[in-house]
């Protein structure tokens, strides 16, 4: 079967499915008031916003999206999707309410200024110090410059605090955030930082270049910004019970409210009846997992914050953290009623199924919104989808197995991929049924099967080649953004294009404030325990500008913090050398410290350290460490 009969039928199928939701009843394509809010109370847009970094570097290009949205839609776009890419590349300064304006779509997430009688009182400075910069800078051009005297984060992602520092706040500014936030943040840092970098780079498409082919939106904003990650750490913290503070002569109450991130809060604003519900609500389902990587959010306590926030009742406008606003009363009553019947829905349907005995993948396939939510513009899969947040409530409940000791202790990925392969009759059947199902339109199957080709042989040319069609004619009919986004970064990985073209954000702010006792942790998984498992070292470490000292204790492979026992060597350097030690950001021993005693200690105890790769194969199936590449171990 040649190569062109095989892209041809790949084009008709996107073509055909797409056309096909097009004209489909189950979109409401002649409700046009989402495009009459996003674009409410504009004062000033951003026409070509391109921000840069100190450097020089763009963080932010809004270009290539303008250029392909001003255009018909292409036949590579689910039309659902496209629909929200030109909703969210709506930009610019918007009035909200008497008092209270949002600067939306300059980042991935939105800024709200409130005005108090001396100055600001900003809600989510944005992801970076660039981004938040613009819209502060915005806010000040067209409605009158004030100091920033109160910040407010609504939840701990950091594309909700990152940009802190880009708003320049007062020296006295209240920082307030919900109990909890520090433990959070510093925990999602130290290990999976908000997911680990590649899944990161797969989910919001960052590897994509923007176009018909390529990355389109990210569901809940236009794109991932780069630039500095800031950190300001909160001065006042919003407990379990919430409360009231008034900042600046505003009054706000404050109502805890855990779901889309496990600490975050509802903010109302009494004289203005605005109600900020985070990111607990937005005009997307929700993910209750996200494919970056998190642990899985409890669907049912989110959906009672999201319940907790109709106590509001006189609210006549909600916003949040992505998207546009709604006003009226009704319809802020409508829109959180659905935003929490949806959830519960998922959450009920799921546990109920799974009290039948069904396991997560087969419920996946198996609950659907009812149509008196799915029609709902606001409750589309773009970012969180039915299937991977019922099987994530599943997972919530019952862990990773399903309860089929067939699968308690099942070969490696690796391993069974050459028995699986053997048993169908080798590499070039699969690839021959592989063929024919592409032409028939069986994309998922194909990326299934050939999967399991790619473990037993990550080099093989045509399986490499006919997967990277199956994830792209998936990719190219996803109404999900993040699940195009996911298949296009996959057949950009299988094609052998892994260029870097992404933006690039710095956490090192965010690293100075990480408790010393925690950057040890932070080194303890860096341990490669097979090779440590026989050690026994000790050695102490002296933090010479904090006057700070710990012991660390390798033995049975783990890196421990210990109290009153004599260590075999010193060391003795600053807390940004440790950070750099620490973070694998310099060679020991290009760093300034001082070793003294048993220099050999310190040797054997850097010899057993993980080197972690910026990137790694994810389709492929191959990952690089450092020069070598090698088979990714099953």
């Amino acid at each position: 079967m040649q190569r062109v009969e095989i892209d041809e039928a790949a084009k008709a199928h996107v073509a055909e499915l797409n056309v096909a939701a097009a004209t489909s009843n189950e979109f409401d394509w002649a409700n046009m008031k989402d495009f009459e809010d996003a674009r409410r109370g504009l004062l000033r847009d951003l026409p070509d916003l391109v921000i840069q970094d100190e450097g020089g570097r763009i963080v932010w290009d809004s270009r290539p999206h303008d250029l392909m949205l001003a255009g018909e839609r292409p036949d590579t776009v689910h039309p659902s999707l496209w629909r929200l890419a030109q909703l969210n590349n709506i930009r610019g300064l918007f009035e909200v309410a008497d008092g209270v304006w949002q600067t939306r779509g300059h980042s991935l997430a939105n800024m709200t200024f409130v005005a108090g009688k001396t100055g600001w009182i900003v809600i989510d400075p944005a992801n970076t110090v660039e981004t938040a910069r613009v819209g502060l800078e915005l806010a000040n051009t067209v409605l009158g410059p004030r100091p920033v005297v109160g910040v407010v984060y609504s939840h701990t992602h950091s594309d909700h605090w990152g940009g802190a520092k880009g708003i320049d706040p007062e020296p006295n500014a209240r920082v307030v955030a919900p109990a909890g936030f520090e433990a959070f943040v510093l925990a999602e840092s130290l290990v999976a930082s908000e997911g680990l970098a590649p899944r990161n780079n797969y989910m919001y498409g960052e590897h994509l270049g923007v176009g018909p082919c390529g990355h389109v939106d990210c569901g809940l904003g236009k794109a991932t910004e780069g630039g500095k990650v800031s950190y300001l750490p909160p001065t006042d913290h919003i407990g379990r019970e919430g409360g009231r503070l008034t900042i600046d002569g505003v009054e706000i109450e404050f109502q805890y409210a855990p779901g889309e991130a496990p600490a975050g809060m509802h903010i109302y604003l009494p004289a203005s009846h605005v109600l900020h519900v985070a990111d607990n609500c937005y005009a997307s389902l929700h993910n209750v997992y996200t494919i970056r990587g998190s642990l899985s959010r409890d669907a049912s306590l989110w959906s009672n914050s999201v319940d907790r926030a109709l106590q509001f009742g006189d609210a006549e406008i909600v916003i949040g953290g992505h998207h546009w606003p709604r006003w009226g009363r009704n319809k802020v009553r409508d829109f959180l009623t659905q935003q929490r019947d949806a959830l519960k829905f998922m959450h009920d349907q799921a546990a109920r199924m799974m009290k039948l005995g069904y396991s997560a993948h087969e419920i996946a396939g198996m609950v659907e919104l009812p149509p008196s939510l799915a029609r709902q513009w606001h409750l589309r899969g773009y970012y969180g989808t039915v299937s991977q947040n019922v099987r994530a409530i599943v997972q919530h409940y019952l862990g990773w197995y399903d309860g089929n000791p067939a699968t308690l202790n099942s070969l490696p990925p690796r391993e069974a991929a050459a028995k699986i392969i053997d048993y169908m009759g080798g590499i070039p059947n699969v690839l021959k049924r592989a063929r024919d199902d592409l032409v028939a339109g069986n994309f998922r199957w194909v990326v299934q099967i050939l999967d399991h080709v790619l473990w037993l042989d990550p080099d093989c040319a045509e399986a490499r080649s006919l997967a990277a069609v199956a994830h792209r004619t998936l990719g190219h009919t996803c109404e999900n953004a993040t699940w195009r986004n996911a298949h296009l970064s996959a057949a950009r990985e299988l094609a052998g294009d892994v260029q870097q073209i992404g933006a690039i954000r710095d956490s090192a702010d965010l690293s100075t404030r990480i408790p010393l006792r925690a950057l040890f942790d932070y080194l303890a998984i860096r341990v490669i325990g097979a090779k440590a498992a026989t050690m026994d070292i000790l050695l102490s470490w002296q933090v010479t500008d904090t006057e700070e000292e710990f012991t660390t204790h390798l033995n049975n492979g783990v890196l421990s913090l210990v109290n009153g026992v004599t260590a075999e060597a010193q060391v003795a350097l600053t807390r940004d050398t440790l950070t750099s030690l620490i973070y694998e950001q310099v060679h020991p021993t290009k760093l300034p410290m001082a070793i003294t005693g048993d220099r050999a200690a310190f040797d054997a105890l850097w010899s057993v350290m993980e080197t972690f790769p910026d990137n790694f194969s994810i389709a492929g199936r191959a990952f690089k460490i450092g020069e070598r590449t090698c088979a990714q171990p099953g």
